[in-house]
């Protein structure tokens, strides 16, 4: 583009109006343009300009200080078509004033064409047959591709025989003449139907603002030594406003001159007077008070406006501020604006200078709005911006589900902060609240507040509602002190005591959710069982426990040995949405996954879920950590890692001084220990640890397993007898042990065949691998039940057992009398030069089967090659030249098999 003329002698500013009635130097000056000195060039806007300009209107709407006029300037200045400018000032709000200027301007660019119609208006016809007139003459001139840019329109179109007569311009301007407005706000003019005939462009504040490039590229040139760490500041402060950025840079410009007396206020005292003087000096005080409550939230409705401002007609006030062009932007959903950042800081200072005590009880009737419309976080905010903190603590309690869910548990901290535990205490309804808005960023806090409300309410009496809630918070505290089997009886009791009202308290609302985390952690859980049908029946009444009760009972199904059925719960919760949103649901599932894939023998993947949840702080479910470490502990043991097993269990241990210490936790750690002592060969420590189990179905299991190390059958056999299993798993573990403490092989044949059928069917697949690894003739045994199992099934299992790194009943290398019949099968094969899978089709097993044995071969010959064994195998007098005259028999049978 060519560098324009200076305005008296651009040519194409057309002919001189100086003959045009009214041209006074003043009114001259009102037809060109302002010099083109914009601090910073502005491609992007430009080409936007040169784009849209082919549009027969163009508008430009944007509140005061947006850079609209400096812009229109650059692009008048570098535009090669003719063009003619008009400015509008206060004095063109009459009519006559204000036609007299457009007319002069089209005169410009076809000179003579509106000779006619300042005629007319100067006999005083009416203004709609000035503009029939000059639409004659128009379409009658051979008219150039030429602009008529009118600047500031926002003065003038207030006035209706001025937006009659505009609004005739626009809908019949000729071909081949282009209009641009330019104004702080949208027009009362058809735009709406102009947009709808294709005949308008637009550029709004949003195109305005600038973009961290050009802010930066402004304030250098105002300041060319400013830091970057204040540049970076006042570009983000300013928001893309123009007028906002330059106050700023001559502020900083005006300290570097003058350090010693320089105001660092001095910005924002500028960009105050200019908002004051500028944009809202003729505002009506309505609309100042709308705009103050849209200066408090970050952004607004009609609603909420109405709530905060107190009028009636509010939401009218919000659309007149955006259409007057006071920051406000129409956002994407329907009915909602935002203030911009600048203009909400300025009003919100100036409400805090001005009137402290109103401001805060606007915020007090935003916060509850928030409520009412259930967005918590803001509630709390506004809450705490009202000085009022007890009410922010009773939102918080009431929503802190929520809050956490949403990653703001930020918000919850900040509020409970404000309120000191000891004010809480002094108030029972005040410090049911504090513990509950702690249930889930500090269990600490929690578990200290009811032990010192259950002291402080000792022997009171309490309504029943209190007592209800009370009795929650004492099962949420059982619940993060391992004590579960006291988690479900005071939920029932906080529900007994809140009667009706529970399913609406913002405690009792929860207490289903806790009886069933407690069926979940004690290993009750059964589908059809009336305890676990009556928990999710309550927890199902509620829309908003229904999905954190979903993850509970994939932890249940998973603790109970149903990890097939736990996948499938989990993915019909993932398809339902939301779990990622919902920490306590998404850390439930998580654990019961990790949990299910173990079991199903994917220990790879399990291991990578569960040492991630092991990172995981105690707040807020401590069993999910604590569950993760015991279930990688078993990992390593599954895998030989027996170090890396006894450094996972001293884990657990540390976690147990957590006040994680009930009898839940110690049970399960317990547990695992004994298998880890068992594996270690410390057989005292393992029957130490397992006579303390104090539960009906894991003492006798771990106690069992220790006598059967011990080679005590008959003491395993008595332990068995006294268990009683609450889950499947439990009755797989039991028929299993039963099996190798059995009296007769007909009787360990029917508790393998019992243990695999309900293994099979519920998808238990390592807890029998590590029986199968731990007890020499379970594999055999379960092979001869076959018939009653998935080959799948049997085949996973046999992979795993493979896999497996665990000793085999803690016996050390013995020789040929210690092998099973299947295991010397394959040993006699071993000198011959068949592969593993040549060996497998041979006696009719499958490769995993083979290997499994192998393994156990090896250990119990104590080798750790085939060709150690092989060679041990030939030095046995009962496998010598019988043996392999054998394996040459059927490897040469092999060979000669087509």
């Amino acid at each position: 583009m060519e560098q324009r003329a200076e305005p008296d002698s651009d040519p194409r500013l057309g002919q001189s109006v100086g003959p045009f009635p009214g041209t006074s130097p003043v009114f001259l000056a009102k037809l060109r343009p302002p010099s083109a000195g914009a601090l910073v060039r502005r491609d992007r806007l430009l080409a936007l300009l040169d784009d849209v300009g082919a549009a027969p209107v163009v508008l430009l709407s944007a509140p005061a200080g947006s850079g609209k006029t400096s812009l229109l300037a650059s692009w008048v200045a570098e535009t090669t078509r003719p063009l003619a400018w008009l400015s509008l000032d206060e004095w063109d709000r009459d009519p006559v004033r204000m036609w007299t200027g457009i007319l002069a301007a089209m005169d410009s660019l076809v000179p003579g064409v509106a000779a006619e119609a300042e005629a007319l208006l100067t006999q005083g016809g009416s203004f709609e047959k000035v503009v029939a007139t000059l639409l004659d003459a128009l379409e009658a001139a051979a008219l150039p591709d030429a602009v008529i840019v009118v600047d500031d329109v926002h003065v003038v179109d207030d006035d209706p025989e001025t937006v009659q007569s505009l609004t005739q311009l626009l809908i019949y301007l000729p071909e081949g003449l282009h209009l641009v407005l330019s104004g702080r706000r949208r027009p009362h003019l058809p735009v709406d139907r102009l947009r709808a005939q294709g005949r308008l462009r637009e550029v709004s504040f949003e195109e305005l603002r600038f973009s961290p490039d050009e802010a930066a590229a402004m304030l250098r040139r105002l300041v060319p030594d400013l830091s970057q760490r204040d540049l970076v500041a006042t570009t983000d402060r300013a928001a893309g406003w123009a007028a906002s950025l330059q106050f700023s840079g001559l502020a900083a410009r005006v300290a570097r001159a003058q350090p010693r007396s320089s105001d660092p206020g001095n910005a924002d005292r500028q960009t105050d007077d200019y908002l004051w003087r500028e944009v809202l000096a003729e505002e009506a005080p309505a609309v100042i008070d709308v705009l103050n409550a849209a200066a408090l939230v970050e952004r607004v409705n009609g609603d909420l406006a109405r709530a905060v401002s107190g009028h009636a007609d509010a939401a009218h006030l919000v659309e007149q501020a955006c259409d007057h062009g006071l920051f406000l932007s129409r956002l994407w959903e329907p009915g909602w604006f935002e203030l911009h950042s600048v203009v909400r800081q300025l009003l919100r200072e100036d409400l805090q200078r001005k009137d402290p005590g109103g401001l805060a009880e606007m915020h007090a009737r935003a916060a509850c709005w928030y409520e009412a419309a259930g967005d918590a976080e803001l509630a709390v905010k506004h809450w705490l911006a009202a000085a009022q903190p007890r009410e922010a603590l009773r939102a918080v309690a009431v929503n802190n589900g929520a809050l956490y869910d949403a990653g703001r548990d930020a918000v919850v901290r900040q509020a409970v902060a404000q309120l000191s535990a000891e004010v809480a205490i002094t108030d029972v309804s005040a410090a049911l609240d504090y513990a509950w808005a702690h249930l889930l960023v500090d269990r600490r806090v929690l578990l200290d507040v009811v032990d010192r409300l259950l002291e402080q309410t000792s022997g009171n009496d309490l309504d029943a509602a209190t007592r209800g809630r009370l009795s929650m918070l004492r099962s949420v505290a059982s619940l993060d002190r391992g004590q579960w089997d006291d988690t479900g009886t005071l939920a029932q009791e906080g529900l007994a005591h809140l009667g009706p009202v529970a399913p609406h308290d913002h405690l009792g609302r929860f207490a289903w959710n806790l009886v069933a985390r407690h069926l979940a952690l004690t290993e009750r859980w059964a589908e059809d069982s009336p305890a676990v049908v009556r928990a999710a029946h309550g927890a199902h009444a509620d829309p908003g426990r229904r999905a954190g009760f979903e993850g509970t009972r994939a932890l249940g199904l998973a603790l109970a040995g149903r990890p097939s059925e736990v996948l499938r719960v989990a993915q019909a919760a993932a398809d339902g949405g939301n779990v990622a949103s919902r920490s306590i649901l998404s850390l439930e599932l998580a654990l019961a996954t990790g949990v299910a894939r173990r079991e199903l023998g994917d220990r790879d993947q399990a291991r990578s879920e569960l040492e991630a949840l092991a990172q995981r702080p105690m707040t807020p479910l401590p069993y999910v950590p604590f569950r993760a470490l015991l279930e990688l502990t078993e990992c390593h043991l599954g895998t030989g890692r027996l170090e890396e097993a006894v450094e996972s269990l001293a884990a657990v241990r540390s976690l147990l001084a957590h006040d994680f210490s009930g009898p839940g936790p110690r049970t399960w750690a317990d547990t695992v220990e004994t298998c880890v002592a068992v594996a270690g060969g410390d057989l005292a420590r393992a029957e130490a640890v397992a006579l303390r189990i104090d539960d009906e179905a894991w003492g006798p299991i771990a106690l069992a397993r220790v006598r059967l190390a011990q080679q005590d059958v008959a003491g395993a056999s008595q332990a068995l007898q006294r268990a009683r299993p609450r889950s499947v798993r439990h009755s797989v573990l039991l028929d299993l042990l039963g099996a190798r403490a059995a009296s007769s092989p007909g009787e360990a044949l029917e508790g393998v065949r019992r243990a695999a059928d309900l293994a099979a069917r519920h998808g238990i697949t390592q807890s029998v691998a590590a029986e199968c690894g731990a007890g020499a003739g379970v594999l055999e045994l379960l092979e001869r039940a076959a018939d009653l199992v998935p080959e799948s099934w049997l085949d996973r299992v046999r992979q795993v057992s493979v896999n497996s790194g665990v000793a085999v009943d803690g016996a050390a290398p013995g020789g040929l009398q210690d092998l099973t019949v299947r295991e010397r099968d394959i040993l006699r094969m071993l000198p011959s030069r068949l592969t593993v899978g040549e060996i497998a089709d041979e006696l009719h097993l499958s490769r995993n089967t083979v290997k499994f044995h192998l393994k156990v071969i090896y250990r119990k010959l104590g080798c750790s090659t085939r060709a150690e064994a092989a060679s041990a195998a030939r030095a046995m007098s009962r496998v010598g030249a019988v043996g392999r005259a054998e394996a040459d028999r059927a490897e040469a049978g092999r060979r000669t098999t087509p």
